[in-house]
């Protein structure tokens, strides 16, 4: 189990990779959530503002829910 510079820079390299791939996937996945999601969360409080939709009990939670979420996208 003696590690050696060939072994140790072969180690670097992967994980450098890999590192790389990781940004570049979360950036990706990052970006698409929040273009997807604010619209999303915007349309989903004005349908739940609805005159119909205000009378259940269960909106002012969704809407809650979709604010928070809101917030949570921007990064406040």
């Amino acid at each position: 189990m003696l590690n050696t510079s060939i072994e140790i820079c072969s180690n670097i390299l992967n994980y450098n990779t890999t590192l790389h791939i990781s940004y570049i996937v979360w950036h990706t996945c990052g970006l698409l959530c929040t273009m997807f999601g604010i619209p999303g969360h915007l349309f989903q409080i004005l349908i739940m503002l609805n005159k119909t939709n205000r009378k259940q009990s269960i909106s002012l939670y969704v809407i809650a829910i979709a604010i928070f979420e809101l917030i949570f996208l921007v990064g406040w």
